[in-house]
Order: C-alpha cells, then structure tokens, then sequence
C-alpha cells in the first residue's frame, strides 16, 4: 500500500512511516516499580497539543492517581502525579473524559467499592496547569450519585460503567450496570460545573444484563451520546441516544465477547467504528463501521484484522482532520504480542492499510497486558497533531525481566492520508 508521505513532527530522523511503537515511559515516575493490575485509562486533549491525561490505580498503595503527559518530538514527559482518591477498595477500571469546550478540564468516574461488588459512582472534575515536567492537576470536591426516587435502583456494579462529556461541557452522562435490578443498563445525566458535577436526571434504562462497557459524544448538532454493550453477555448491541430519547438497539454482531469498544469519527460525527473479539467467529479481532441517522444504523462489513488467533485487548482511535479518514487500531493475541494496524474509511468500508505484528513493534518485544482491554484503556489521536497517538499498558515481562504488571505509556505515529 503507498501513501503520499511527508516529513512529521516528531524530529530528525522519524519518517512519516507506520510506528506503533516510538518510546514510552511511566506515568508514575522512572523509578516506580508499583504494578497495577486494576486497569489504566488516557486521553489526549482535545485542545491543547500533544497534551493528555493518565488515571489509574497502583496495586501496593491502592491509591488512583492521575498526572498529566506532555507528547513531543517522539518522546513523553509527565508532570507530577496527583492522588485523586487514597481508599483502597476503588473501583478497578477509573474512566475519564476530557471537556472539548474548556482546554485542560477533564472528568474522571470511579467507583467506591471492590471489583464486582455493589458501590458508588463517584465523579470529581480536573483541571490542568502547566505541561512538561511542571504539569499538575487540582481536583474539584468529589460527587456521589445520591439514592433517590428519581433513579429506581443503585446497586452498582464497580467494573462495569462509563461517562462522557457533552459537546458543550453543560454534562457529564453516565452509563452503569445495575446489580439490584436484573443487572440492567442504566444511563443517567450530571451537570457539569467548573470544578464539580451536581444535581442529576435519571435517562432510562437499555437492557437486562446490559453490562456497559463503551460511552461516546459525537460532536453534532443534537450532540448524541454513543452506547455500546453485551446483551445477556451474547450479542454486541450499539444505540444512538439522542436529548430526549433512549435510543434503539441495533446489532453490531450476534455474539461479541466483553473485549471491544468503539470510536466516533470526528471528521463526520454520525460514523463509528467498532472494534471487537468476534465469538461468532473464532473470537477473531474484528472492525466494523455503523453510519447513524437518527436511531437507525446502516452497518459496513465486518473486516477481520487477523484470522489465526484470538484477539484480545483491542481498541482503536480515528485521526483528525486527514483527507481520507483513518483510524490506528491495537490488539494483542493469547500470547500477550502487542499487534497494530491502519485502517482506511470510506463510509461503511474498511480497507486494512498496513498491519505491523512482529516482535518489538509495541513495547519493544517485551509482551504486554491490559493494553485495551474491555475498550478501557485506550488509544488516543492528538487532534491537534495529525498522524500521533497514545496508548497505555502494563508491562508483562519474561523471566528475569523487571517492571513486572507496571503501567506505561507509549507513543506511535501513522502518515496521514
């Protein structure tokens, strides 16, 4: 496959080649040995180039944290970690979401309980100073979804939950996995603030067993909150929930496993791609594009990255402003090797650009864990800097190797079209 290249960014020497894999480095300072086995999660800001967010929980001092990244000429700084919260029984998988209306503001959602047992979506609003090694992050005052009338139940499950940031930064949405009531999907609405969420209104529910897993804003003009989740822990089901509405299912695939997740195309807002391990086939790594109008969604084929083993820890992220629409797609196998691909868009069709699967091409050899899983943990476009990206995994090394179940994050590069 040829493309049109051109000289990117990243510094001498650095062609606009396909790298999954560049440099990385460890949110929680060089010297950390503290694993984490709890999930990590990252995304660029939408306003500030080459600037990004890390939450994540380490495992010896319980404590989730979050620090803000500084990408630049192929290389990755961190600022100053910052505790958002010291219980050690939080929520395994934090989640956040950047506000694209105010530069440097994010929110994150955790969960005060243990990994499967019932607790308290719990949400605080970060704020960002500085960039580099002098970055650090103030934290509003923590909210915690009240019991009340207005929601039926609120027995939730730690694990299974998501938030997204409207268009406008006037609300945060919640989706979370309802343990009291038939383990239904329920979604729900904050307000947002300057450094707080408050008041809530209770959306509806989507489906018994719902287990949501991915929640997106596309940033149109009804601004449309995207859902994607396991209908009794079979079929993948996606819906478009709109103001007023709770959306309708729509069938991505008839039996997508608990390992997927989904990305909106930024340059049309009404395309989404999926990404999943596809259980109706072989649990083989697969992609798909939906194109919404209205509830109603007119899906493309299914393309399958790699017929010859299991895929697992997907996950995936369109670039910004390109001619052709792209998008970097991640994935490992069974043996933890770290995999990459580009994917052209036209419309509902995926063409499979370019794959990079051998060893060194992510983490430099050295296998890895947690590297999407679930769709969590995330691979982030810069929309400032076309062609760059992020990624977050945990260190899963052979015998004799060091930094054992220890979070990095690295960055990759990709032509733009």
């Amino acid at each position: 496959m040829s493309f049109g290249y051109t000289i990117l960014g990243f510094g001498a020497g650095i062609l606009d080649s396909f790298k999954p894999f560049i440099s990385k480095a460890k949110p929680d300072g060089s010297s950390s040995t503290d694993g984490n086995s709890y999930g990590i999660h990252l995304a660029f800001d939408d306003n500030t180039k080459g600037v990004f967010a890390v939450v994540w929980r380490n495992n010896d001092d319980t404590n989730l944290k979050a620090v803000v990244g500084t990408h630049t000429d192929g290389a990755i700084v961190f600022g100053t970690p910052v505790v958002i919260h010291s219980q050690g029984d939080l929520v395994t998988l934090p989640r956040m979401d950047f506000d694209n209306s105010t530069a440097g503001k994010f929110v994150v959602q955790y969960n005060l309980t243990e990994r499967h047992n019932a607790g308290n979506p719990t949400f605080r609003v970060g704020t960002i100073s500085n960039t580099g090694v002098n970055a650090t992050i103030s934290f509003g005052s923590a909210s915690t979804m009240p019991y009340g009338p207005a929601h039926p139940n609120s027995t939730w499950h730690a694990a299974q939950g998501d938030i997204a940031v409207s268009a406008d930064g006037s609300y945060v949405y919640f989706v979370g996995y309802d343990q009291s009531s038939a383990n239904q999907g329920r979604m729900s609405r904050w307000d947002l603030g300057s450094t707080s969420v408050s008041g809530w209104n209770y959306i509806g529910q989507f489906h018994d067993n719902g287990r949501a897993q991915v929640l997106e804003t596309a940033l149109d003009d009804t601004d449309s909150v995207f859902l994607l989740y396991t209908q009794n822990g079979a079929n993948l089901m996606a819906r478009r929930i709109t103001t007023g509405g709770t959306g309708t299912d729509r069938q991505v695939t008839s039996n997508g496993a608990e390992d997927h997740g989904m990305t909106v195309n930024p340059n049309t807002t009404s395309d989404v791609l999926f990404y999943y391990r596809d259980q109706a086939n072989s649990d083989y790594p697969t992609v798909r594009m939906g194109r919404w109008s209205g509830d109603a969604c007119t899906f493309g084929t299914p393309v399958v990255l790699e017929s010859a083993d299991t895929g697992t820890m997907l996950s995936a992220s369109f670039d910004h402003g390109t001619a052709k629409d792209q998008a970097v797609v991640l994935w490992g196998n069974d043996g933890s090797t770290g995999k990459a691909g580009i994917l052209e868009i036209d419309g509902t069709s995926i063409t499979v650009a370019e794959t990079q699967t051998a060893a060194g091409t992510i983490n430099d050899g050295v296998n890895i864990s947690s590297m999407g899983n679930e769709g969590r943990a995330g691979v982030s476009c810069d929309p400032q800097d076309i062609g760059k990206f992020i990624y977050p995994f945990r260190h899963y090394p052979g015998s004799g190797q060091t930094d054992h179940d220890v979070p990095f994050v690295a960055c990759g590069s990709f032509p733009s079209a």
